[in-house]
């Protein structure tokens, strides 16, 4: 690092399906398949344009790189969404767009606002199913149902996917969509793009790809984020782990690490 370069922060936080995602406070995780993970995005409930990408929001045209199926055919029979397909890891250059804190969760302040450098990273509640079980498709029951018993099992967990090495970041509310889309065309895939008079903040960066998801917590004590991994510990520390167990894995605090300890953990 050279003389006057910042050093590394890195926010860690939770994305894609969880327990309470669905209508009526439901939910389950996204399919762990060979240690390949099939990330279903929450609903998108607040669209209100048409002219939407289908290819990036509809799940039928949204594809499991594990197995290769629609990711509709991940979701309950009768209870297809719209994507909120928000990160984008996929794509050249990454994006996530949220909102500042208290509206969202990314830190506001110049102390822990995201700069060039930082590593913004993304966990998601993961499961191993029975297999065989997503070869058709399910009731909501049947998949709570399997949910539950791979909670029994200890065949579940919170993991690490990937997350953003950041290049900038875009506050919506001050540029307007249209320069915002100057600055980062890649953003005409987010979501919030095509609901009305949103005005949120893009993080865009270099895709971060981790070979695998890592494991962060695992069920303990009657919570499903209740032990975290040692991986988790050597990443935020001790203190920080506990703080992102009791907010149920949702969001960590920013935490400033030097460029020997991220290559150490595979994040250099």
């Amino acid at each position: 690092m050279g003389p006057g370069e910042a050093v590394p922060r890195v926010l860690l936080l939770r994305a894609w399906l969880d327990t309470s995602s669905l209508p009526g406070g439901q939910g389950y995780y996204s399919p762990l398949e060979g240690g390949c993970a099939t990330l279903i995005p929450i609903p998108e409930e607040h669209i209100n344009r048409g002219d939407y990408p289908r290819e990036a929001l509809d799940p039928r045209h949204y594809r499991s790189p594990c197995s290769g199926r629609s990711l509709d055919n991940y979701m309950p029979v009768g209870r297809v969404w719209l994507l909120h397909n928000d990160p984008r890891l996929d794509l050249e250059p990454g994006f996530y767009t949220d909102y500042y804190a208290p509206q969202g969760r990314l830190p506001r302040s110049p102390e822990r606002s995201l700069r060039p450098g930082d590593l913004l990273l993304f966990a998601a509640g993961l499961a191993q199913y029975p297999q065989g079980f997503w070869e058709r498709r399910r009731r909501l029951a049947e998949i709570l149902r399997a949910f539950r018993e791979a909670r029994e099992r200890g065949r579940l967990g919170v993991y690490l996917i990937g997350g953003l090495r950041v290049k900038k970041t875009i506050d919506v509310s001050r540029t307007g969509w249209e320069r915002a889309l100057e600055l980062a065309p890649v953003l005409r895939y987010s979501p919030h793009l095509y609901r009305d008079r949103d005005r949120p903040v893009a993080v865009v960066g270099e895709p971060v790809a981790i070979g695998g998801p890592v494991p962060l917590a695992r069920p303990s004590g009657g919570r499903l984020c209740g032990e975290p991994s040692p991986w988790l510990m050597e990443l935020l520390g001790q203190q920080a782990a506990a703080a992102f167990l009791r907010q149920n894995c949702r969001r960590a605090r920013v935490v400033t690490l030097g460029r020997e300890k991220l290559a150490e953990l595979g994040l250099g």
